[in-house]
């Protein structure tokens, strides 16, 4: 699927992931499209380690290891929210949160396994990993139409460099669960 031409139009392109205080800066960059089934994301995660990309091992969370994660909020409020995990050898994982204090929001998430039947698509070059997912819009509760917003963010968690490194999509956020600090992602 990674060479599908639709990626490599710019109306399909979100634009580029943000470092985060302190993170080194290396490209990153996500593009989206949708049918009536699927919510298509790609990634193009520049990386001169490509050799030192970090593995998950049993012993750790897929998102402590180099990866992409997709955070979308389909109902549009702040008392719930979906998280998609995926890293650069291809494992995945998913989480709802459910917020229990509006005022004490990290503080009181309670994040449950989420079956996310997507399916992702893995490859690396000699300078980046890419990764293309494909999440069914039934698993978000959602009917995709043109003009629908869904709450949405995009981040990258870089660690072939030796440290932590986070990219966001959406600025301003603190925590990647500031379900408020979200972008807007429109269906066109």
């Amino acid at each position: 699927l990674q060479s599908d031409l639709c990626w490599f139009g710019e109306e399909h392109k979100l634009g580029e992931l943000a470092p985060i205080a302190g993170t080194e800066p290396h490209s990153t960059q996500v593009w989206a499209t949708y049918d009536n089934n699927y919510l298509y994301f790609f990634f193009k995660c520049q990386e001169p380690n490509v050799d030192r990309l970090a593995k998950q091992t049993p012993q750790t969370a897929v998102w402590m290891s180099d990866c992409v994660e997709i955070f979308f909020n389909p109902a549009k409020k702040y008392t719930s929210y979906y998280l998609m995990v995926a890293n650069a050898r291809g494992a995945t994982t998913g989480y709802q949160f459910v917020i229990r204090d509006q005022k004490v929001k990290s503080a009181s998430l309670e994040p449950q396994l989420w079956d996310t039947k997507a399916e992702t698509a893995v490859n690396t070059t000699s300078d980046a990993w890419t990764c293309e997912v494909k999440v069914p819009w039934e698993q978000l509760e959602l009917k995709p139409k043109p003009g629908e917003a869904l709450f949405f963010n995009a981040r990258r968690f870089r660690f072939a460099g030796g440290q932590q490194g986070i990219y966001s999509w959406s600025p301003g956020q603190s925590s990647a669960h500031e379900v408020e600090a979200f972008g807007i992602l429109i269906l066109k």
